[in-house]
């Protein structure tokens, strides 16, 4: 049975598709960023990690927390710059006596600035063969006599 005409619920059911945000500004996102690395700060060996800036925030996922980054052009910078204060505190650690560690994290975070590249220069080099046929034919002494 089609709806009555002049029906509007639809306007009720997409306002109530999808979980609220859990934070409706910019402001309130930024605040507990800080609050995130300020309480880092304060115990004794800070560890600066994007899985520990996503459940501190409350996220369940890494994708949730870069998600935030794609609600505009402020949110986009405070996300990014969360990460780079993460990866520097990695960048870091590349300086101790093993770095594997950071260098996994660090291509795991920032996949497009640290990867594995390995360049290969294959050249291919085409040669032109052009043969052209001269024949001299020479008279023989006795043809001509």
């Amino acid at each position: 049975m089609a709806a009555p005409k002049g029906n509007q619920f639809y306007r009720l059911a997409v306002k109530s598709l999808g979980r609220p945000r859990k934070y409706e500004t910019f402001e309130e996102l930024q605040s507990e960023i800080i609050a995130y690395f300020e309480e880092q700060k304060r115990l004794k060996n800070a560890r600066y990690t994007v899985t520990g800036l996503t459940s501190f925030l409350g996220f369940v996922s890494r994708q949730d927390l870069y998600a935030q980054g794609e609600r505009g052009q402020d949110f986009s910078y405070l996300i990014n710059m969360a990460i780079n204060i993460v990866a520097s505190c990695y960048e870091n650690h590349l300086y101790s006596v093993s770095p594997a560690g950071a260098i996994f994290v660090l291509k795991n975070i920032k996949s497009d600035e640290f990867k594995d590249k390995t360049e290969i220069d294959q050249r291919l080099m085409s040669i032109e063969w052009k043969e052209e046929k001269t024949y001299e034919t020479e008279q023989k002494a006795n043809d001509s006599d």
